[in-house]
């Protein structure tokens, strides 16, 4: 089987001098049951009755960083430097006790002090909750100097999509004279067109999140600078075995290792996945994650299926199509009590939302809530495919549709589970709302 490198010698011309300066990278998935435990323990001897609900959940924690504030703290000391640190989470022990090379360091030129660059993604939607993630920041870290890269003004600075590289930039020199680490804090700003050259290390601080969103994110810590450089991609999560981050730039990888290669798009993604060689930190040092059970686990808890669920394209659904999706099940609003999930023939997308400000809703949140049924829809589709191949005894997707599709057994078994014929598979595949390919990766 050929190696990464070698198909893209076949495939491109690489310029030796450029080359010299493109990052190499590193995968780290950090275990967060360490901060979790340490947090309890803290709450706990302050209050025996503390309710842990805020815990654990990235989007809980960003909607409402106060109540996280023990966690966040916790956090933000144990990958620190310092006696604070906790040698599981932080990185620079880690490679300090595998011998290997050190992360990259921002030189000021004037002083010749070395300094750390750091930026933490959350998935915060105002900036303020993710101001108050920046206090937090501040108050356990005062020696280094925090940048929080939203729209509102802060310390004087307001950032922008267009002035945000070049204050950043200034900003690290600014500290660097000083000699202080800089830690970038963001969302959404700053995940695209945001070149910061000393940044080595990005930590990405919430659950699930969309194939190009995260492509970007991790993109930040690969800007070429120094021949040596590394850029470390840290997925921070609450369960490893389920974090997916990470996958659905495996599984665009995979397919185009397949064009040159041939062979299953599911041995491709195995492949792709062991020569990242993803890390995992623990106490006893950085481990290299086990490839083989790591997919099993994808598999088995689903994780490859809702990720090839949310690269579909449900907006491309119209006509016919988006007629006997409406009507499939799969999908409540998270508005809704469970006693009325808009499941089914049930389905009405215009229902008045519940409670105080009880109203009907507008254009936009009748094509979100469709958005979000279409796409639950298509994720429970690649969640029945390994079974359909079972029983069908095919291996091609095609072949695998049209057994369902001419087996009266099988077409009744289908739609018993969705709600909807076999031939919405065939449309979508047609008008490109799913990809035969992404099916095929469902299959093992």
């Amino acid at each position: 089987m050929l190696d990464i490198e070698t198909v893209l010698a076949q495939r491109y011309e690489i310029s030796q001098k450029r080359d010299l300066l493109i990052p190499d990278r590193r995968f780290c998935r950090l275990n967060l049951t360490t901060v979790v435990e340490a947090t309890k323990q803290q709450l706990l001897a302050l209050d025996p009755e503390t309710d842990f609900a805020i815990l654990p959940s990235w989007r809980k924690i960003s909607l409402f960083p106060q109540k996280a504030k023990p966690f966040l703290s916790t956090l933000f000391l144990g990958i620190g430097p310092g006696v604070n640190r906790l040698e599981e989470l932080s990185i620079d022990w880690q490679i300090e006790q595998e011998g290997m090379y050190p992360r990259h360091r921002f030189v000021c030129p004037t002083t010749g002090n070395r300094i750390l660059v750091e930026m933490m993604f959350f998935n915060t939607r105002k900036n303020t909750q993710l101001n108050e993630i920046g206090n937090i920041f501040r108050e356990c870290r005062p020696n280094d100097h925090l940048i929080v890269l939203c729209g509102e003004r802060v310390n004087g600075t307001s950032f922008t999509n267009e002035n945000a590289q070049r204050q950043v930039n200034r900003a690290i020199k600014k500290a660097a004279k000083a000699g202080k680490n800089v830690i970038i804090i963001a969302s959404r700003l700053g995940q695209r067109s945001f070149s910061v050259p000393s940044l080595s290390t990005v930590y990405l601080c919430y659950d699930n999140g969309s194939e190009s969103a995260t492509r970007q994110k991790l993109a930040r810590a690969l800007t070429a600078d120094t021949e040596t450089k590394i850029g470390w991609i840290i997925s921070c999560s609450f369960d490893p075995k389920t974090d997916d981050k990470l996958l659905p730039e495996q599984i665009a990888t995979a397919k185009n290792l397949r064009k040159t290669q041939g062979g299953s798009l599911a041995d491709n993604l195995k492949y792709v996945h062991r020569s990242e060689n993803i890390l995992e930190l623990t106490k006893d040092g950085l481990v290299v994650e086990d490839n083989e059970s790591w997919f099993n686990n994808a598999y088995d808890q689903g994780m490859i299926t809702r990720i090839l669920g949310a690269m579909s394209n449900p907006y491309l659904v119209t006509g016919e199509l988006r007629e006997m999706m409406l009507k499939a099940t799969g999908w409540t609003p998270a508005d809704s009590s469970p006693d009325s999930a808009d499941t089914g023939d049930t389905f009405n997308n215009k229902k008045p939302k519940k409670g105080r400000d009880a109203r009907d809703k507008t254009e936009e949140e009748i094509e979100r809530d469709e958005i979000d049924k279409f796409r639950a829809v298509l994720t429970l589709v690649c969640e029945l495919f390994p079974r359909m191949q079972i029983g069908t005894g095919k291996r091609q997707v095609i072949e695998i549709l049209e057994e369902v599709r001419d087996n009266p057994n099988h077409r009744e078994w289908f739609f018993k589970r969705v709600n909807m014929p076999v031939e919405a598979v065939f449309l979508a595949i047609r008008d490109g709302v799913i990809q035969e390919e992404n099916l095929e990766v469902s299959l093992r």
